[in-house]
């Protein structure tokens, strides 16, 4: 058994060991030692005509520039209500706003990214999943 939890990532070791613990997360990391790790956004379920609140969080290192986001592939209806999307140099996170029109799509587990810029080398993407019910 030991031999076995050796070959397996950290992420994989904590989430056997505790149950519903989750490491979707993505890390970039440059030769000048700036790293950028995108943590996955919670999945959403929004009803039309309402919005809801997306945490997205970031973790750091040597960067002080802010870092720039862009959430694609919607579904049909929902936007981004934020007109700045951006993680200020001091914070490591930013609450974003999605509005399901009131003739958005219906759809279950409908996939949209997220890519977290802190320039044109660091770039991280992760995706979560977009509801929309009536």
């Amino acid at each position: 058994m030991k031999r076995f939890l050796a070959f397996l990532p950290a992420c994989s070791l904590v989430s056997l060991l505790f149950v519903g613990v989750s490491c979707e997360r993505t890390s970039v990391e440059d030769s000048a030692g700036r790293k950028l790790t995108l943590k996955k956004p919670v999945d959403q379920t929004l009803t039309r005509g309402k919005t809801n609140d997306v945490r997205v969080e970031v973790d750091r290192k040597n960067l002080q520039d802010p870092v720039t986001l862009e959430i694609d592939q919607l579904p049909k209806g929902v936007h981004v209500v934020n007109t700045d999307v951006k993680i200020p140099r001091d914070s490591e996170s930013i609450t974003v706003t999605l509005h399901a029109d009131p003739t958005a799509d219906i759809v279950s587990n409908h996939r949209v990214t997220v890519t977290a810029k802190a320039s044109p080398d660091l770039q991280a993407t992760e995706v979560f999943q977009v509801s929309v019910k009536e």
